[in-house]
């Protein structure tokens, strides 16, 4: 096969791509290569294609534009890839979550407009936090605000860690 892990940006657009099991774009996220864009629009990806790409983007943080529209992803592919960039159901959870990497291309249900739009010097710090005082701003405006919460997800080992990102945002 042809080495990619040298290449800066991809663009494998239209060419009727499938994976049929293979993991080759997957693999080569998750080893996290110089690779800074990737445009996989207009294939023919699917959701098991889509979970298997999200899961590949926790251990990356060298790419900062992933373009998946127009291929055939559907609600299951287009949620794995919104919560690797944005998975709020915890502090940790969201803190863990991708902070480099721009997603296109999902349906207008995920709300990405804002989510790692910020590729500056300090893109990871700003976006790590923009993403951390909107889930607390959501938890207060939708009642009980985030005392419970905190209690609850801030008990385990790793509580110190997470503490300097909640006070910065």
């Amino acid at each position: 096969g042809v080495d990619l892990s040298m290449y800066k940006v991809l663009n494998l657009c239209g060419n009727n791509l499938r994976m049929n099991g293979r993991t080759d774009i997957q693999d080569l996220i998750a080893a996290n290569p110089p690779l800074v864009e990737l445009y996989l629009h207009n294939n023919r990806l699917n959701d098991d294609d889509a979970v298997l790409i999200a899961q590949s983007l926790g251990r990356n943080i060298h790419l900062r534009r992933l373009d998946v529209g127009r291929n055939n992803i559907q609600e299951r592919g287009m949620r794995a890839l919104y919560e690797a960039v944005n998975d709020t159901s915890t502090l940790n959870a969201l803190s863990d979550s991708n902070h480099s990497c721009l997603l296109e291309g999902l349906s207008k249900g995920f709300d990405i407009d804002a989510i790692n739009s910020d590729s500056g010097s300090n893109g990871l710090c700003m976006n790590r936090m923009c993403k951390i005082h909107k889930l607390m701003a959501d938890r207060y405006r939708r009642g009980g605000g985030n005392v419970p919460r905190l209690n609850s997800e801030m008990g385990g080992e790793n509580s110190v860690l997470l503490a300097p990102y909640l006070m910065e945002s």
